[in-house]
């Protein structure tokens, strides 16, 4: 795996952050350091609570239960890559994908979905569902 990505040419960033400052990408910065304006006004602090009422409320009801469709989506990610993937892995590269959506065009659905699939991987370390090691 590590191989792989070590071909992948590095993240480009998209059209929403072009001209914006990277500064202290891929470094160490200070809580809030680096999200450029137009990003900050966005993030209210209601969206943590958004995103939540989203995967404990609507999406729960429409999909079910989250640690079963993880198992699911894991089993045929496993498939089709060749190689086991984990259903706590699952709701981390979903938020990795909605943070490389977001990279090209703000929409705040891509924060609050990524805010959502990264609670819900947070649930499978509380209640003890994995071992990553």
């Amino acid at each position: 795996m590590g191989e792989v990505m070590a071909q992948l040419p590095p993240l480009q960033y998209g059209p929403a952050y072009a001209g914006k400052s990277q500064k202290g990408v891929g470094e160490e910065k200070e809580r809030g350091e680096g999200i450029c304006e137009s990003c900050a006004k966005h993030l209210k602090p209601d969206i943590f609570d958004e995103a939540r009422a989203l995967v404990t409320g609507d999406r729960h009801e429409q999909y079910g239960d989250s640690s079963m469709e993880f198992t699911k989506v894991a089993r045929a990610w496993s498939d089709i890559v060749g190689y086991a993937v984990e259903p706590w892995q699952v709701p981390m590269m979903m938020a990795a994908l909605k943070i490389v959506r977001e990279s090209f065009c703000h929409k705040r659905d891509n924060i609050t979905d990524a805010i959502g699939y990264l609670y819900l991987a947070n649930k499978f370390f509380e209640d003890d569902r994995h071992d990553p090691e």
